[in-house]
């Protein structure tokens, strides 16, 4: 494997899993991160060092909002596990809120997913999906942090025509930023290495941000058109089937560690306060667990090197 090839994402979960005793509650401690200016409880579980036997309950609470909100297409524990970041939102000692995100480091650049943000009807308009986005990307610079050489991606991927048009109306956002609106060879490089990552494969090999058959039978049927902007219309293969076989449009962007710095503490302020500054998880002066095997093989592919198996 060439050093345009290293890619590394650890996934150390077994299985199959026994259930022990002593299980979490869903406010478990350990995992409480911070409280935003309403009241609510966010926590945070990194997924790939947590004791998933003793999650079942946090886990369960998850689930509920999940099918509470679409239709998903395979078992939540078993699409939990394969996933790196848990923040989830507590109020009232109900699980109300939760986003799971991965992350890959693919050369020099950290390319991570919003894999799933899902909020109950009764606490939508709270700001909770905004919330837990920017808690996710503090969560990722602080960890990244000390890696001074690496950029990071973005990556979305979504199969609502409504979603889709929500990211063409806030291109401003990324208007100085490489995105898939206005690739470059990095972002191509980037994009070909997740498909393959992925395992998926295109609508049509002339249409590079179209995947196929990623999320069958999420939507509910729909039956009037939803009209896209002329620029994403021409980036959509004319057979791509959003509603039924559950194609997704796939939006990536480059940034760099410095260029993201304000607009993730203008948001934390925003939703959390300045307390956030002091706060012993995600403040100026915060603890983040790094194990020791994870920041070896970090290292090793920022320098060239091939990871430890």
């Amino acid at each position: 494997m060439g050093k345009s090839e290293k890619i590394y994402y650890g996934r150390m979960i077994p299985e199959e899993l026994e259930i022990t005793e002593g299980l979490y509650e869903i406010n478990h401690h350990e995992f409480h991160t911070i409280k935003d200016r309403n009241g609510f409880d966010y926590y945070r579980v990194d997924i790939q060092h947590a004791n998933l036997n003793k999650l079942q309950k946090i886990i369960q609470g998850c689930e509920a909002v999940e099918k509470a909100c679409w239709s998903a297409q395979e078992k939540f524990y078993d699409y939990f596990k394969s996933k790196d970041l848990l923040i989830y939102v507590v109020k009232d000692e109900k699980i109300v809120a939760f986003q799971i995100l991965s992350y890959w480091v693919i050369d020099r650049y950290i390319l991570f997913n919003f894999d799933e943000t899902m909020v109950i009807k009764e606490f939508r308009g709270k700001h909770l999906g905004f919330s837990l986005c920017t808690l996710s990307s503090r969560t990722l610079y602080i960890k990244f942090a000390p890696q001074k050489k690496i950029k990071y991606v973005l990556l979305s991927e979504t199969p609502n025509p409504l979603a889709m048009r929500g990211m063409y109306k806030y291109r401003f956002l990324f208007f100085n930023m490489v995105n898939t609106f206005k690739p470059n060879a990095a972002l191509l490089m980037i994009y070909k290495k997740l498909l393959a990552l992925k395992e998926m494969t295109l609508v049509n090999e002339d249409y590079p941000f179209v995947f196929k058959k990623m999320f069958p039978g999420s939507l509910p049927p729909h039956n009037k058109e939803v009209k896209l902007p002329d620029t994403i219309q021409k980036m959509i293969p004319p057979e791509a089937d959003f509603y039924n076989r559950g194609d997704a449009f796939v939006f990536m962007t480059i940034f760099s560690r410095l260029s993201c710095i304000p607009g993730i503490f203008m948001a934390m302020v925003k939703f959390f306060g300045k307390s956030f500054l002091s706060n012993s998880k995600v403040g100026l002066i915060n603890k983040i667990k790094w194990e020791k095997e994870e920041i070896q093989n970090i290292n090793m592919i920022l320098m060239g090197k091939e990871p430890a198996s």
